[in-house]
Formats: structure tokens, C-alpha cells, sequence
């Protein structure tokens, strides 16, 4: 029987989450023939073994485990050339699917709407609350506003470039959607190369579909499907990493896609941005330093390294 979907999933400590993530599918999805690529970047807890003890009769399910954590974009290449699907969904192990057939009508949707190079669901976390994920191309402008978090603490007059002030409740065109659940032609996928791999984390989504978009594809956001997603997972457990990977990330999309003026004054909203949240973070850490010492080291770290970084 031919492949609808190859799922994608890159794992890196997350076990309990990612066993969750894979019965929610398994539990679901009855009317549709998928495969499902489990990508470990090493970790250190029971991944592997939850894998090969929980899910060994799963004959549909291929464990790659990297030796060293080659981060979201170069571990999610690896199975370009062995995924067989239509479709290819690349999904985040911190995320549960609560309906029937979500992936299927994420599938057919994209089956009858061939001009559709990109999917996306609508995204919940963990608590209920929408998740914004999916918006315009970040420009200079609006990604200044979001790195000294005005959209956040004032949504009514900044508006970023994640759609905040939509209610994400109809299907919309829009420049690019989340990483965390996102379908993609295997035709498209392999025609423009996958991820860029020199974007470690972060930004990787909006690349893929701007690029889509390039091949003359839509990306869309279809909100009759929807998903959990327990964000951060990952990234909470090696968070300085995850930091200095962000910030590099964005600097190399705007290098790519708005020259080097752009992403040398995105390096300096960078620092100025960072020393301000240590400001803010240091005296919050004498009340409560097991929550707070993590975030502001990580900071730190960031900072100075951002601050070395030649662009």
C-alpha cells in the first residue's frame, strides 16, 4: 500500500512526552497509512529504550539515533531520502493529537487543494490556550518589536508578525507556518533541499515556506484541525543552547533574506535585549534563584557570545 504521510519526528530528551506524542497517533489514526521516522539527537534519558521496549511491534516505525545532537533542521534532513509518503509531516515529540483522523484531514485537505504546497493545524498548549502559529514574513520591523517583547505587553498596539490580533479560527493564506506540525509535499520537499541546515533552531519553519512559496505554493493554516502542542520541552533542558541557537538562527534567515545591514541591527536589538532581561531577571532570582538562576545564565551566556559574533 502506498505511504499517505511519512511523520517526522526529532527527539532529544523528551521520552515521556514523545510516548505520549506517538500513542496520541497510533490511537488516532486508523484510516490512513503513514510511517513515522523517530530522529534522537543522542539523549541521555530512556528515549531509545521507551522506543524499543513500548513501541517494538510498531513495524511502521524507523529509530535513527545520531551520536551527537545535530539540532531541528540537519536531524530532520537525514530522512529525505527515505521517506516515501505524499506527504511529509514533521511533527514536534511534545505534541498530542486529541481528534480522529486530524492527520488524515490534514491529508486530504492537501490532496484536493493541489495549489497547496504547506499545512499547518491550529496549534493549543497545554493549558487551553492558542498558540500562535502562523503569520506574514517577519520584517526588520516587526521582529525588533517581538525581540523587546512590545507585542506581548502591548498587543493592541504593536502588531507582530504572527497574526496576534486574528482569531485563527478560519483557513487563511498566510507567508508561513509552525515547525512544531507542518505538512509538506514530498515532491516540494525534495525540490528545494529541505531544511537550511545553518539554521539551528528557530526560523528553519519560516524559511521552508518561504521558500514554497518561491516555487509559486501556498502555505496555509487550517484550523479545523487541531492539536496540543507542550512547547519547550526540548529547549527547557539545554536552554543556554537553545538561546545562542535562536539568536544565530534569526541572524542567518535575515542575512539570507534582508542582507547584512539587517541582521547586524537584529544583533544589536540582540544585546540590547538580552542585557535588559538580565536586569530585569537578577533581582528576581534572590526570591526564587532554582527557577530564575537558569534563565539568567543562560542570558549571559548569550550575550557575551552574541556579543563576539562576527557578522
Amino acid at each position: 500500500m502506498q505511504v499517505e504521510i511519512s511523520i517526522v519526528i526529532v527527539s532529544y530528551n523528551v521520552s515521556a512526552y514523545l510516548e505520549k506524542c506517538l500513542n496520541s497517533i497510533f490511537r488516532n489514526e486508523k484510516d490512513l497509512s503513514f510511517e513515522i521516522f523517530i530522529v534522537d539527537n543522542n539523549s541521555s534519558d530512556n528515549t531509545i529504550d521507551m522506543l524499543n521496549n513500548k513501541f517494538a511491534d510498531q513495524k511502521n516505525l524507523y529509530i535513527i539515533a545520531n551520536k551527537d545532537n545535530l539540532g531541528f533542521a540537519r536531524a530532520n534532513n537525514q530522512v529525505l531520502s527515505k521517506v516515501s509518503g505524499d506527504m511529509i509531516l514533521f511533527l514536534n515529540p511534545d505534541t498530542e493529537l486529541k481528534e480522529i483522523n486530524s492527520l488524515k484531514k490534514l491529508f486530504q485537505y492537501m490532496t484536493i487543494h493541489q495549489n497547496v504546497g504547506i499545512c499547518g493545524p491550529r496549534i493549543i498548549f497545554g493549558n487551553g490556550d492558542l498558540q500562535f502559529s502562523c503569520g506574514e514574513k517577519p520584517t526588520l520591523k516587526t521582529t525588533l518589536l517581538e525581540v523587546l517583547l512590545l507585542p506581548k505587553i502591548f498587543p493592541g498596539l504593536f502588531k507582530g508578525y504572527r497574526l496576534a490580533n486574528w482569531n485563527h479560527l478560519e483557513t487563511r493564506t498566510v507567508d508561513w507556518v509552525s515547525g512544531a506540525c507542518l505538512m509538506i509535499r514530498n515532491d516540494v520537499l525534495k525540490t528545494i533541499g529541505g531544511f537550511d541546515d545553518k539554521m539551528i533552531m528557530y526560523a528553519e519553519d519560516v524559511d521552508l515556506c518561504l521558500r514554497t512559496e518561491q516555487l509559486g505554493y501556498e502555505v496555509k493554516y487550517y484550523p479545523d484541525v487541531s492539536i496540543i502542542h507542550y512547547e519547550g520541552q526540548s529547549s527547557r533542558k539545554t536552554r543556554k543552547t537553545a538561546v545562542i541557537a535562536g539568536y544565530k538562527s534569526k541572524l542567518h534567515f535575515f542575512e539570507k533574506y534582508y542582507g547584512l545591514n539587517a541582521a547586524r541591527k537584529l544583533k544589536f536589538a540582540f544585546i540590547v535585549s538580552s542585557f535588559f532581561k538580565i536586569l530585569y531577571i537578577t533581582p528576581v532570582c534572590f526570591f526564587k534563584p532554582e527557577r530564575y538562576n537558569p534563565i539568567r545564565e543562560s542570558y549571559l551566556v548569550a550575550l557575551k557570545e552574541i556579543m563576539n559574533l562576527s557578522i
